[in-house]
């Protein structure tokens, strides 16, 4: 059962081996039953060996044979009583060995579904965060270019008052050559006075 929850290659191996055991198990079993029925016919050919009689020869030669191929059987029955308690015992240890990497698979399962919820809300933050620095980006360039305008505000209202001072004063006409005679003759009136 384990092996048809695994993954891939693991599992189409492990199910040959499954099947390949299990072919190995009912020619076992054929050949035991088949030792079985020999055992038992060469129970009644030993009674009648035992029994006597001319046969008894040409049965000991064949009890002989059959004794032989029973052997054998027998051996070849526990040499496949040995590899399926073998088999048993690999599918065991990797149906130990499967149930300990689903474990770990769920529990790497939950360790990777918390990280995508938590890059979920890192994201979220990001994008906030992204958002907050595009709008004071847009503020600094705009208090940057106010400030760019005042400068140039004040720059030109200074250049006008320079402008009205130097260029466009109430200054009173003097005379390029003033006459010293009617200089004199000025002076006098203002003594009058």
């Amino acid at each position: 059962l384990e092996v048809r929850s695994m993954a891939g290659a693991l599992r189409s191996e492990l199910q040959g081996r499954v099947r390949a055991y299990k072919t190995t198990f009912s020619d076992m079993k054929k050949r035991f039953h088949d030792s079985r029925s020999a055992f038992g016919s060469s129970v009644s050919q030993r009674d009648e060996l035992l029994s006597g009689g001319k046969r008894s020869v040409e049965l000991t030669a064949e009890a002989h044979g059959q004794r032989a191929r029973l052997l054998a059987a027998n051996e070849s029955l526990q040499t496949s009583t040995t590899r399926l308690e073998q088999t048993q015992r690999i599918v065991s240890d990797t149906e130990e060995i499967g149930v300990s990497i689903l474990g770990d698979l769920s529990q790497q399962r939950e360790t990777l579904q918390g990280t995508r919820d938590k890059l979920r809300g890192v994201d979220t933050d990001l994008a906030r965060s992204r958002k907050i620095l595009t709008s004071m980006a847009r503020r600094a360039v705009a208090n940057k270019f106010i400030m760019v305008g005042i400068i140039i505000a004040l720059f030109l209202f200074i250049a006008l008052i320079v402008y009205i001072q130097w260029f466009s004063g109430p200054s009173t006409p003097q005379p390029a050559n003033p006459n010293p005679i009617e200089h004199k003759r000025l002076l006098m009136q203002l003594r009058e006075f």
